[in-house]
């Protein structure tokens, strides 16, 4: 039986940041991911528990 995930936003960014981290990538050190979050830019990093840390940008 094929069963269909429903992906959300959260984990859809946990995916993209884990990714990011990868050697091939620069290990999390030469691409950044932001999110607009009621008119404040924020930066995504993933946190070692694999939660998600949302820095408001100055």
């Amino acid at each position: 039986m094929n069963e269909t995930l429903e992906y959300t936003p959260e984990m859809a960014e946990k995916m993209f940041l884990k990714s990011l981290k990868s050697p091939e990538l620069g290990s999390g050190n030469s691409l950044s991911l932001y999110q607009q979050e009621n008119g404040v830019w924020k930066k995504l990093t993933l946190n070692p528990d694999e939660t998600i840390n949302k820095t408001p940008c100055p």
